[in-house]
């Protein structure tokens, strides 16, 4: 499970601040400064969707083309990698079978 960064941030402070200001809760103030503080290194050590993106469509090297060669095409919309017997694109939803009809015609 991945709780995004801040979530952790917003109950930190939202639990820090309420300690500090309400009496008896000053017990609290180090859970919240802890919640707190994983939100901002998760913030600091986030990717980006376009760093997943990239990673993921990242062009094989030569022998996996030569390997993959009859076995895989490549979405003409995402670049994405698809089996031949595949409908439509794993990644995008594109009809597969009509773009590569239509670059048949």
């Amino acid at each position: 499970m991945n709780i995004h960064w801040g979530a952790y941030l917003g109950i930190g402070i939202a639990v820090t601040v309420t300690a500090a200001v309400r009496d008896g809760l000053g017990i609290f103030i180090a859970p919240g400064t802890v919640f707190m503080a994983v939100g901002i290194i998760k913030w600091m050590l986030r990717r980006t969707k376009r760093d997943e993106l990239s990673e993921s469509h990242a062009e094989p090297t030569a022998e996996a083309v030569q390997t993959r060669k009859g076995s895989f095409v490549k979405c003409p919309f995402c670049r994405a990698w698809n089996y031949t017997y595949a409908r439509s694109c794993h990644y995008c939803s594109i009809n597969l079978r009509k773009t590569t009809e239509a670059k048949a015609l």
